[in-house]
């Protein structure tokens, strides 16, 4: 059944080639328009133009680095070293409601490690082609 009302995060989670990434805490995907710009002497007023150009998208995650875990970062460090491109999913995990889809490639990793605190990890994909929007079934 489908979500209503207003989404929450923890509904949201991040899968690589239809698994979640382990024990995420944020996610945040973007999706850019580049413009260009077209101004003479003769435009009105001295105002800019823009027309839309190229596209490109990147999704931004956090988490708690968790030993073994089913997909953690292990398993991210290995695509990103290889520079496999991998199917991604930005969704709720229940049917009925949208989620967005794509090709990218991990371009980052980053481990924490404080003192009395929490061991983290964060990452970054950066979109290969077209960011889709479908529903899940």
């Amino acid at each position: 059944m489908a979500l209503t009302g207003q989404s929450i995060g923890g509904e949201i989670l991040v899968y690589i080639e239809g698994t979640a990434i382990a024990h995420t805490k944020n996610a945040t995907l973007t999706a850019d328009r580049d413009f260009i710009a077209s101004i003479t002497k003769s435009s009105s007023a001295n105002w800019e133009g823009n027309r839309p150009s190229t596209q490109r998208w990147s999704l931004d995650y956090d988490g708690l680095f968790v030993y073994n875990a089913a997909y953690g970062v292990s398993d991210i460090f290995a695509l990103q070293i290889a520079g496999t491109k991998v199917s991604i999913k930005f969704s709720p995990n229940t049917s009925g409601n949208n989620y967005f889809t794509g090709s990218a490639y991990f371009s980052g990793l980053t481990m924490e490690a404080p003192d009395e605190g929490n061991t983290a990890f964060s990452g970054s994909l950066i979109g290969t082609d077209a960011l889709a929007e479908a529903s899940l079934t």
